[in-house]
């Protein structure tokens, strides 16, 4: 059976990225779950205009590091925080938790390291996660 996972915050979803973005406290930690390649850039640049200093975006979409490290430098430029996160596990994984190694601005994970290590399969009581 699958373990329950609490949160200090509740999870909030929205279709439209106007009340997401409106609707969640500053500085903001968003976590993107897109398809790797052109449609992370999409989105990106839809949430860019709207993005303050301090803000963090993570793409969980298991992109191409290069095209992390560029997207970084990018938010970086605006004063937002950007972390690729490669997810592992499939299946399994979306029951049990997922293995996940991040990589990108290391302030990033520092920020995001409780709620993933909290979203992670475990192996001998320790968290399958890690910054690369």
């Amino acid at each position: 059976q699958s373990e329950s996972k609490k949160f200090a915050k509740p999870i909030v979803i929205h279709s439209e990225l106007y009340n997401l973005l409106s609707g969640v406290d500053r500085p903001r930690q968003i976590l993107l779950s897109v398809p790797s390649g052109p449609s992370v850039d999409q989105v990106l640049d839809k949430l860019l205009p709207h993005l303050s200093v301090g803000d963090l975006v993570a793409d969980c979409g298991n992109s191409y590091f290069r095209d992390t490290a560029r997207r970084e430098k990018t938010l970086e430029s605006v004063g937002v925080k950007f972390i690729g996160i490669g997810i592992s596990g499939g299946p399994e994984g979306a029951l049990k938790g997922p293995s996940i190694a991040v990589g990108g601005d290391k302030r990033g994970w520092q920020q995001l390291q409780a709620i993933l290590f909290t979203i992670a399969c475990k192996s001998n009581g320790s968290p399958c996660c890690e910054y690369f």
